[in-house]
C-alpha cells in the first residue's frame, strides 16, 4: 500500500512540473504579422496575438517601439507557479499605447 501511494505521488509531481516543462518563448516585433508563429526571426505583430495563444508558463517578449492595441485580454489563465509572462525582451523599451477602448 505505500508503494502505491508514493508511486501515485511520485506521478502527481511529474505531470505538475510538465506545464512549465514545456514553456514556449514567443515573441512580439513592430515588424511582425500575426500569420508567423511568434518565433523571434518570426514575431507576432500584436500583443494581443502573444497573449491569445500563451499557455500557462510561456513568456511573451515585446520588442521595442510602441504598440497601439486595445484593452489586453487573456484567453487562458497561468497556474500556480507556471504564469503566463508579458515582459519587454532583453532591455528593449515597449510601450502598450490604448486605443480609447
Amino acid at each position: 500500500m505505500k508503494s502505491s501511494s508514493l508511486l501515485l505521488l511520485t506521478l502527481v509531481a511529474v505531470l505538475s512540473l510538465c506545464g512549465t516543462a514545456f514553456a514556449t518563448d514567443y515573441f512580439v516585433a513592430t515588424n511582425g504579422d500575426d500569420g508567423w508563429p511568434g518565433t523571434i526571426e518570426q514575431p507576432f505583430l500584436t500583443i494581443t496575438q502573444g497573449t491569445t495563444v500563451a499557455q500557462a508558463g510561456d513568456t511573451v517578449n515585446v520588442r521595442a517601439g510602441n504598440y497601439a492595441e486595445g484593452r489586453l485580454d487573456f484567453y487562458r489563465d497561468g497556474a500556480p507557479g507556471a504564469y503566463i509572462t508579458v515582459q519587454s525582451y532583453d532591455g528593449d523599451l515597449a510601450a502598450h499605447v490604448t486605443d480609447g477602448i
